[in-house]
């Protein structure tokens, strides 16, 4: 049930540098880009629901340090 509703998107990334990570929701599809460039789309019918509250950020294996993160929304 799970298998349509996820997505991995495997990227190169110098270690221990500081990357910028945009994640951008816009109606049923989330974009991703690191320092500037796309790094993917996905669309799941589950992303546009009206109380959808959840975010959820996941990195694996390496130890992942972050700063200066936000969250920020669109009035309605």
């Amino acid at each position: 049930m799970l298998a349509g509703k996820q997505k991995r998107v495997p990227v190169k990334l110098a270690l221990n540098e500081w990357h910028t990570l945009v994640v951008t929701t816009q109606g049923d599809t989330v974009s991703v880009s690191i320092d500037g460039k796309d790094a993917g789309t996905f669309q799941s019918p589950g992303i546009a629901h009206d109380t959808k509250s959840l975010v959820s950020l996941t990195t694996n294996p390496v130890d992942v340090h972050y700063d200066d993160f936000s969250i920020k929304g669109v009035a309605k």
